[in-house]
């Protein structure tokens, strides 16, 4: 992976929950936001029906320079792209050293 290739620009959201004292319960708020440049790999799209209605799911892998924070990152967590939203499917964390990245899976929302 060489530095030219992060060349497009994410919000990573990582939203924190909350967790009422007195009736329990729980509250997301909007979060943490980065900003972070990373290269996106553009996979199959998924065809769903639901209601039938049909519908279609991009999926993009988001491939990032190492940072500490990708580890507390979950499912949760969304990516902003070019005005579109995508949740994260998984997370995995490739190379060793100064050479370490991070590849994201993302699937847009319906």
């Amino acid at each position: 992976m060489d530095p030219g290739s992060l060349r497009y620009k994410v919000k990573i959201t990582k939203p924190s929950t909350l967790q009422n004292a007195e009736f329990g319960d729980i509250n997301t708020l909007s979060g943490v936001v980065f900003n972070r440049f990373c290269d996106i790999i553009h996979q199959a799209v998924d065809n769903g029906e639901e209601n039938s209605v049909e519908q279609f799911q991009k999926k993009l892998k988001f491939i990032f320079r190492f940072e500490s924070f990708f580890k507390d990152l979950r499912e949760t967590s969304t990516i902003t792209y070019d005005s579109e939203i995508f949740r994260i499917n998984g997370i995995r964390f490739r190379g060793s050293g100064n050479k370490c990245y991070v590849e994201v899976l993302g699937k847009s929302f319906e």
